[in-house]
């Protein structure tokens, strides 16, 4: 975790030390920019853990993935794109979802938590069919 404090500060701290952002597309690039960057922290934690839980890593670092992709969902020019990207967000809860399970089969996880991922799937097939229509 102190990596990732260090990192996070860095990070932020790089987008303030110019000036503040006055439009929209200088905005949207470094939110984008600082979504990506805390991904990759997460992506890290998991990969090298340093005293968080496997499931507190797996899920923060989902969560910062999905971040980026609803970021880039909203940020999208047109309903085809919004729709890929809510397709890229549906794949990515499936996948944590099939994690969680891994772990609960192997006695890592207790079950509420693959019934809050499969949750999470299910709410993100919702928002593709609503975006769709």
């Amino acid at each position: 975790m102190k990596i990732f404090a260090v990192l996070t500060v860095l990070a932020i701290g790089s987008l303030m030390a110019g000036e503040e952002p006055r439009d929209l597309e200088t905005i949207i690039n470094n939110r984008k920019d600082l979504l990506t960057k805390i991904a990759a922290i997460y992506e890290y934690e998991v990969k090298n853990p340093m005293g968080s839980s496997k499931l507190e890593s797996f899920q923060n670092f989902n969560e910062a993935n999905l971040n980026l992709l609803r970021f880039c969902r909203d940020t999208a020019a047109t309903k085809t794109e919004k729709i890929e990207w809510q397709k890229k967000i549906v794949q990515e809860e499936k996948n944590f979802c099939d994690l969680i399970e891994e772990g609960f089969e192997m006695g890592m996880f207790l079950k509420v938590n693959t019934l809050l991922a499969e949750e999470k799937v299910l709410a993100a097939q919702q928002d593709l069919l609503q975006i769709e229509q």
